[in-house]
């Protein structure tokens, strides 16, 4: 039996130290992910170190031997080991294979069919982590550890390995990000360069032919800057001749998609006209199919040959171009930013017609341009001039690449809005791991990056009764209502159906709804558009993200769905390690609360100690100090008793020897001789004064004894009446010692005031304890004063008593002979008569911080070894918890310092015990 109970008192020990490491290992594990967080070489630094700083950080906080990190090749068929951290050292192993690896064998992970941590069967101390990046399983983590026996890797071990992934495949999505943005960042320059460096003339225009870009080629072929050009209509430069056509095309941009290039006479700022081939463009707005903007190509041609006269004039019809189908789904990314505003070009005067010059080049040039945004340019050198239809084909081909273009930017734009809004979430948990914080700063980012009415963080509140949804963050325009606040469950039911089914609603039109209790309830809304994700952290709770459109149709892209996506695994994880955290951070809390607790009660326990010890101490002393005075008093009064009868016999004698020397005036020579030798007349006058300065010395004594006595008062400790002033008295007789000049000390002068007083119901002992404690301060306080500086004023102590009776506004003035302007005293709570002791004294005084912890247990302005800092605190003890009165101090540095202590002359509420 008694095997049987240490076992198991073994195994639960062997439980609780297991808990407890696991509790050490996860607050370690939160710190150390807290820190990551925090350090900006995960944005700053490069790849490699990044990932050999987490791989680092992850070993040290799991406790394991070996973390290597995997990623898929290019064709998503193999895992390679890219990093691997064992025995405190990295190896790089990028782009090989496992058997290619340094160091130690090691075995690819275990591959999940779930976003989950496994661990292997094939190691028993091993933990397989997936990374999931855009929903895609992109690579793997693995921890191991060499052990004996199974490893048992809690939830928060776990929750850690998973965190470490996730920031793994946000640096991952980072770093291509960068790559794309570098070859954006070189494509763009390469097709600004070759339009600006074309020969032919690529412009913009309204369709009313106002310029809005214009590239510098026009310089060559009109005379004119870009910015000259730029604000003025076309029309103010072609000829006469040719403006009715080219205002037909331009009022009619629908119909010149495959009409042949038309060829008009345009004015160079030299005043003469020039001939132009132009190619144009219509662009459409994605959602009117209206045309807003004409892109131009125009080259300069000879004089046109004599054939074009029969030829049927230019019409909208002959200008039409290929279709630029695909156009629209680069509406919402901004521009090139190839406009410029500038001053209106002063109108040149109107020239005569002369014939074109003859060509100079057989170059041609083609603009690839989607909406209102030059993408590329396509340049030709041939031996002759292209003809209508080799325009059009290579007019395709250039619009087929600038599609391709715009398409590469519009996703490389909407990964950067995406790595933002992402990146800024993480920065935001970095700097706080609030919650709130964070869900305000989601919903502010959705919404304003969306372009939608409103934006919404819902929690689903199960545990109360009823569950209601909780609308607890909102970001919206100003105009609209907001909804924050609680709602029931049948408020919202169409839709509070499908989150906790944990699904994505999407409406697009609401028109077009195909439930009809939803379309329903978002009608009743008046919403327009909707998309709402499901959220679910890993301590189970419910939530969603709502983006809402209520002005017009929204229609939703697939690249925003998977963007909110990200968001709200990237919001799981904030939820996740702000609980961590906030779990954390209450543990400390109940750690701190609980050691402020204990270190309390060790204070008290100290403190208490202490004042046993020094009331023990003053017990023996009043022991000691009794003793000695009932021993001394016996023989003191067995002395002074006999001095009176001795006085009596000796005068007696002597008048006995006065007869003797009367009658026989001539005695033996043997008494004549004793009585010279002994001096019989000096004894005669010398002895009555030794008598009386016997008695003197007796009386003294006995005062001593009487005084001891009085300031022990071992046959008063229960409460009594007893006299103050003599208390007082008693305790100034035992420091008459300290009182009296000594070398170059000058005498403390003590000056008392006593009232008529009466009798206080008190402990008259520990009263007199208080006296001394202060009364010992001040002497203590003087005597260094006088060591610090010789001059300083003559000391003085003054001790006043009096009686108040009763009123609350009493107050008190400092003795007239002392130097110290003391302050009106606090007035006393109670009701009935009390009596009033001032002590003061002419030193230095005491600062505010010193006055304020003085009371304090163990605080002492004294030097080590002369004080223990409890006198104070006893004396306040003392006063105000036995005798219910109280203990003041007033004191300013350089005029001294004075305790105010009231006494009730009768304890009206009983003493404790």
């Amino acid at each position: 039996m008694i095997a049987t109970r240490k076992q198991s008192r073994g195994s639960k020990e062997l439980a609780n130290d297991a808990q407890i490491n696991n509790t050490k290992r996860w607050q370690n594990q939160t710190m150390v992910l807290f820190e990551l967080t925090q350090s900006q070489r995960l944005n700053a630094g490069d790849l490699t170190t990044v990932i050999c700083d987490l791989t680092k950080a992850a070993a040290d906080a799991l406790e394991v031997e070996r973390v290597s990190v995997w990623l898929y090749n290019d064709a998503a068929s193999q895992l390679n080991c890219v990093e691997r951290y064992e025995d405190g050292k990295h190896y790089h192993g990028w782009d090989k294979t496992p058997g290619q690896n340094q160091g130690k064998d090691i075995s690819p992970p275990v591959l999940p069919k779930t976003c989950c941590c496994l661990t292997s069967p094939l190691l028993l101390g091993r933990l397989d982590v997936p990374i999931w990046q855009n929903e895609q399983m992109i690579g793997m983590i693995s921890y191991e550890q060499s052990v004996s026996s199974p490893r048992e890797w809690t939830p928060q071990d776990k929750t850690f390995a998973s965190a470490i992934a996730n920031l793994i495949a946000l640096r991952l999505e980072q770093w291509h990000h960068q790559q794309a943005m570098q070859e954006l960042n070189q494509g763009e320059s390469r097709y600004r360069l070759l339009v600006e460096k074309s020969p032919d003339l690529i412009s913009q225009h309204r369709t009313d032919g106002v310029y809005l870009y214009a590239s510098p080629a026009c310089l060559t072929l009109l005379g004119y800057e870009s910015d000259e050009l730029v604000g003025h209509s076309i029309y103010e430069l072609v000829h006469p001749q040719d403006v009715t056509a080219i205002k037909q095309i331009y009022s009619n941009p629908t119909d010149c998609q495959h009409q042949q290039p038309i060829r008009y006479r345009i004015r160079h700022q030299s005043g003469d006209y020039r001939w132009l081939e132009s190619t144009i463009n219509p662009i459409c707005h994605p959602q009117t199919n209206q045309v807003t903007e004409l892109v131009v190509v125009s080259r300069e041609i000879s004089q046109p040959q004599p054939a074009a006269e029969s030829r049927p004039k230019a019409t909208p019809h002959a200008l039409k171009m290929n279709p630029l189908a695909v156009a629209k789904q680069a509406n919402q990314f901004k521009p090139l930013g190839l406009r410029s505003h500038i001053s209106r070009l002063t109108h040149p005067p109107a020239m005569p017609t002369t014939p074109a010059p003859p060509s100079h080049s057989r170059i041609s040039a083609l603009a690839a341009v989607v909406e209102d945004r030059l993408m590329s340019g396509m340049m030709l050198l041939g031996n002759q001039s292209l003809n209508s239809e080799s325009r059009r084909t290579f007019s395709w081909v250039a619009n087929a690449i600038a599609v391709a273009i715009d398409q590469y930017w519009a996703r490389s734009e909407l990964l950067s809005r995406r790595e933002s809004l992402l990146f800024g979430l993480a920065n935001q948990i970095r700097n706080s791991l609030e919650l709130h914080t964070i869900l305000e700063t989601a919903v502010e980012s959705i919404r304003t990056l969306l372009k939608i009415d409103r934006c919404q963080f819902l929690w689903y509140r199960l545990k109360t009764q009823p569950p209601h949804w909780d609308v607890v963050k909102e970001a919206r325009t100003p105009d609209l209502p907001s909804y924050i606040g609680q709602h029931s469950t049948e408020q919202i039911a169409p839709l509070a159906q499908r989150i906790l089914k944990r699904e994505i609603v999407q409406v697009d039109d609401v028109e077009t709804c195909d439930d009809p209790i939803l379309k329903q309830f978002l009608t009743r809304q008046g919403y327009t558009s909707i998309l709402s994700l499901p959220i679910k952290t890993r301590a189970g709770d419910i939530g969603a993200i709502s983006c809402i459109h209520g002005t017009e149709q929204r229609p939703w892209d697939n690249s925003e769905v998977e963007l909110l996506q990200a968001v709200v695994a990237q919001l799981t994880i904030a939820l996740d390690q702000a609980s961590l955290y906030t779990q954390a951070r209450e543990s400390a809390e109940i750690a701190q609360a609980q050691t402020q607790e204990l270190e309390q009660t060790l204070n008290q326990l100290q403190a208490t100690q202490a004042k046993l010890v020094q009331s023990e101490k003053m017990s023996s002393l009043g022991q000691l100090v009794a003793g000695v005075a009932h021993e001394l008093n016996n023989p003191v009064n067995f002395i002074h008793n006999n001095l009176t009868y001795a006085s009596a016999y000796f005068y007696d004698l002597l008048n006995l020897v006065r007869l003797y020397q009367e009658h026989y005036p001539n005695p033996a020579a043997a008494i004549a001789e004793q009585e010279e030798l002994i001096d019989v007349d000096f004894i005669a006058d010398d002895l009555p004064k030794l008598l009386r300065s016997m008695q003197r010395g007796t009386d003294r004594i006995s005062s001593i004894v009487l005084s001891l006595r009085n300031f022990s008062r071992l046959d008063e400790a229960e409460m009594k009446q007893a006299d103050l002033n003599q208390g007082i008295e008693s305790t100034l007789l035992m420091l008459q010692h300290r009182l009296k000049p000594k070398g170059n000390q000058p005498e403390i002068k003590v000056l008392t005031e006593y009232g008529e007083l009466p009798e206080a119901e008190c402990y008259p002992g520990q009263l007199n304890q208080v006296f001394l404690n202060i009364l010992n301060n001040a002497i203590d306080v003087l005597e260094q004063s006088f060591k610090d500086n010789p001059d300083y004023p003559a000391p003085i102590i003054a001790i006043r008593t009096g009686l108040l009776e009763g009123s609350p506004d009493s107050s008190h003035q400092p003795n007239s002979q002392l130097d110290i302007q003391s302050e009106d005293k606090k007035p006393s709570v109670m009701n009935c008569p009390r009596i009033v002791i001032q002590i003061a004294d002419n030193g230095p005084g005491m600062t505010d911080e010193v006055k304020a912890r003085l009371f304090d247990p163990f605080f002492s302005t004294k030097a080590v070894g002369q004080g223990v800092g409890l006198g104070l605190t006893i004396c306040y003890q003392i006063v105000v918890e036995h005798h219910h009165g109280i203990l003041n101090c007033t004191s300013t540095p350089g005029k001294g310092t004075e305790f105010w202590i009231e006494i009730p002359i009768q304890q009206i509420i009983p003493n404790p015990g």
